[in-house]
Parts: structure tokens; sequence; C-alpha cells
């Protein structure tokens, strides 16, 4: 029972509900910060891959790593100078603890990484590691830089843009369901194109595509859930540390 005397409301119904606030950006400045991104693990991320590898026609995965890590703090750089322009924007951007205590969300991240591996392996076959740390040697620089990326810098910056950003207008503008499965789209769709090319047929779509998928969907239900980003970015260093175990267990 809520505080109200009303009952509960089950999983379904609060993923379908929109009663939280519009948050005061629209969806051109959602697509803006998608954009973003996308330059900043795309272009800025491949040129500074680049720069960093010995071969720049078959960059080496650590490699891939850094450029990512790089472009990934530009976008957190550039999301918090444009969302910090007032208090109202930044306020909305849920960064507080709300209800959820930390480690629940980094539980239900760890289930959500674990399933959706799972998932992906029994449907293509073969388990290997997650496609961002695909090929990465079990040395103590390489593992020192994945677990930076993995565990800090891609669970604030994703997680901002995706749960802080865009799912909230999303869910706002096109309703609770839909705006829940766009925004699960979009999140699929960066994670095939940033991390999903480097792999080919079934690995490509359950370790490209479905992967991130349900990783995406285990984000959102926790912001939605949760009422908080600070949760999510909490949900998915939980998926980072699954992503970290199976790379070093495969």
């Amino acid at each position: 029972m809520t505080q109200t005397g009303e009952p509960e409301k089950g999983l379904f119904a609060r993923l379908g509900d929109t009663n939280e606030s519009a948050p005061p950006w629209g969806v051109g400045e959602v697509a803006l910060a998608i954009a973003v991104l996308l330059i900043g693990t795309l272009i800025i991320g491949t040129g500074i891959t680049a720069s960093a590898s010995p071969s720049t026609t078959n960059p080496d995965p650590i490699s891939f790593v850094f450029g990512w890590l790089i472009g990934l703090v530009i976008v957190f750089v550039f999301v918090l100078v444009r969302w910090r322009r007032t208090k109202e924007r930044f306020d909305a951007l849920k960064l507080q603890q709300g209800t959820w205590h930390p480690l629940l969300a980094i539980m239900v991240g760890l289930g959500g990484g674990f399933t959706g591996a799972v998932i992906a392996g029994l449907g293509s076959g073969s388990f290997i590691a997650p496609m961002q740390v695909l090929g990465i040697n079990n040395d103590i620089g390489s593992l020192a830089l994945v677990s930076l990326f993995i565990l800090l810098v891609q669970p604030i910056a994703e997680s901002i843009i995706f749960t802080g950003i865009a799912l909230p207008r999303l869910r706002s503008s096109l309703g609770g369901w839909a705006g829940l499965l766009t925004t699960m789209l979009l999140f699929a769709v960066y994670y095939y194109l940033v991390f999903g090319t480097r792999a080919v047929d079934s690995i490509a779509i359950w370790y490209g595509a479905i992967y991130p998928l349900i990783i995406g969907f285990t984000l959102s239900t926790v912001r939605i859930w949760s009422k908080s980003t600070l949760a999510t970015i909490l949900a998915q260093l939980g998926v980072g540390i699954t992503v970290f175990i199976i790379m070093v267990v495969t």
C-alpha cells in the first residue's frame, strides 16, 4: 500500500504510467544529445583509436576501448555544460538517489547483465564476452583501462543520455510504453553501431542487437521504477561488473 492508502502498482502498470513531470527540454534536445554521443564514440573515438593503435588498418581491441573512453568523457562534459545552465534542467536529470537502495540497483544490473549474456549465448550458440570488451587481453594494464571504461565512464555517460535525457522526454511525448520501447530501440541501435559491427552473422544479431535490447529494458525499468538516473548509473555499473566477469572467465 502507498502512503495514501492506494495499492502499489505492479511493474507493467508502472512502465505504462506517465505521471512523472515532463522534463524542461524537447525531443530536439534528445536528438542532439544522442547525435553528440554518436559523434563522440564513432568519430572522435575512432580517430583516437586510429592514433593510439600500432596499426591504423586493423586497430587492436584495447585501442578501441581507449578511443570510446575518451569519446564518452567528451560527451559527459557536453551534457554537464549544457544541462547545468539552469537549476531546473539539472535537477530534472534526477541524479539524486531516489527511493532505491544503491545495492538494489547494482543487483538488478547484475541480473540484467547475466540474463542478456545467457540469452545471447544460447541464441548465437557461442558464449563470448560482450562486444565492447571482445578480444581484450587479461594483462593488468588492459584490465585497468577496461574497468575504468565499463565501471565508470560508460555507465555515467550512457545512462545520463538514454535514461536521464531521452527516456523521460520520450515517455512524456509518446506515452509510457511507446517512450520506453523507443528508448530501448535507440539504445540498441547505438550499441550496434558503436560495438556490434565488430561481429558477424548470429554473433552480431544476438550480442550486437538482442543483448543491448535486454540491457536497455533493464536500465529503463530501473529509471522508471526508482525515478532516479543515479540508480540507473548504478544498475549499469552492475551490468559492467557482469561484462568484466565474463571477459575474465571466457
